[in-house]
């Protein structure tokens, strides 16, 4: 049951791109909580899925782990960035920093969720891993140009 539950809240997710996940935040940063409540679900998934298909295996197999730790690292980072966003009153002149933060931190966790799935050896897990995952594919992008500007003329003001 809790499997069933976790793979229906990933797919959903997936296919929602997270857009209909509750935020506990309004304004410019509620998408990002949303995005990132999307990422978690489709973690615990693939999390659940390769302690079903793997076992006691997946503590030898040092380069799946490796990828769970990364996604789960800049899920922390993400959510660390909101949370200080929020707590410090949420500055306008933050915001392209928290932006880029959560943009970032989004496809890094996409590029370790869909690198666990590609290099599963078992073509069923793989398929209904993708399919939970990311029924509309990879659609993350990491952080614009433009957002990348803002935080470099943000930097660049803090110098002076």
């Amino acid at each position: 049951g809790h499997m069933a539950r976790v793979g229906l809240r990933s797919l959903w997710g997936g296919l929602t791109c997270g857009r209909l996940f509750a935020s506990p935040v309004s304004g410019p940063t509620a998408r990002y909580f949303r995005r990132f409540s999307r990422m978690s679900s489709a973690f615990a998934f693939t999390v659940e899925l390769a302690m079903l298909s793997l076992g006691g295996k997946l503590k030898r197999k040092e380069k799946i782990t490796g990828r769970f730790a990364d996604a789960l690292a800049w899920m922390y980072f993400g959510t660390a960035s909101l949370k200080q966003f929020e707590d410090d009153g949420r500055p306008a002149s933050q915001l392209p920093f928290v932006s880029w933060a959560c943009e970032h931190g989004l496809y890094e966790i996409q590029q370790a969720l869909g690198g666990i799935i590609d290099t599963r050896p078992n073509a069923l897990v793989r398929m209904k891993l993708r399919w939970t995952v990311f029924p509309l594919g990879r659609c993350t992008r990491p952080p614009s140009d433009r957002i990348s500007g803002e935080v470099a003329r943000g930097l660049l003001d803090c110098l002076k």
